[in-house]
């Protein structure tokens, strides 16, 4: 059994950036809590914690630090043909 959870997708177009409201310390963060670092304060790194899925990321962030199998693809063909 795969703990590997499966990753979703969202249209850009459905994405809106994420409400400050959620901000918290990293340490404070809790469960589907995002921990996408916004900034760093005197107490610390300060994430996002907007409401996930069961993640680390809420899907706006996901959208950052998550690269799909096809823009892999496309990123090392686009290497390959520079390199050529």
């Amino acid at each position: 059994i795969s703990m590997a959870q499966a990753p979703v997708e969202f249209a850009p177009a459905q994405l809106q950036p994420p409400s400050r409201k959620h901000e918290t310390s990293l340490i404070e963060a809790g469960f589907a809590q995002c921990r996408f670092i916004v900034r760093e304060a005197p107490e610390g790194a300060i994430c996002c914690g907007a409401p996930t899925t069961g993640g680390s990321w809420c899907p706006w962030h996901r959208r950052i630090v998550y690269e799909t199998r096809a823009e892999a693809a496309a990123r090392a063909a686009a290497r390959a043909a520079k390199a050529a």
